[in-house]
């Protein structure tokens, strides 16, 4: 998939109040883990463009309490260009004292799945 049918995509998951519609993996994810802040955005401050290349961060799922941002990562993950927009954000959070981890859609899988064996088959 090329970058403008990769932004295309994107596009087309804005709803109407033009947020992002969230991923299958990040619902399943906040269904193990509920307590925590959803799309948190982390301004970059003045000149933050310039720095970061960014004026702001958003994290999939944030606990403020540790401090720790929570990111999804599915396949579009695995591109080059997404691993450096990945680890510029994951530098910017650092800097603010905010550890970054990063899940992928099988870690995910596996954490439903096995939160879901622990209910003894209720779920099928």
């Amino acid at each position: 998939m090329n970058e403008i049918e990769l932004y295309k995509r994107k596009l087309k998951s804005f709803d109407e109040r033009g947020q992002f519609d969230y991923t299958l993996h990040e619902n399943m994810f906040a269904s193990l883990f509920p307590s925590l802040e959803r799309q948190v955005t982390f301004g970059t401050g003045k000149n933050g463009l310039k720095t970061w290349g960014s004026k702001k961060f958003t994290a999939d799922f944030y606990d403020t309490e540790s401090k720790t941002a929570y990111e999804i990562d599915g396949k579009s993950h695995d591109r080059l260009i997404n691993q450096l927009n990945d680890e510029i954000k994951t530098r910017f959070l650092n800097g603010k004292g905010i550890k970054t981890l990063r899940i992928s859609n099988e870690q995910v899988e596996k954490l439903f799945n096995n939160e879901s064996r622990k209910w003894g088959g209720i779920i099928e």
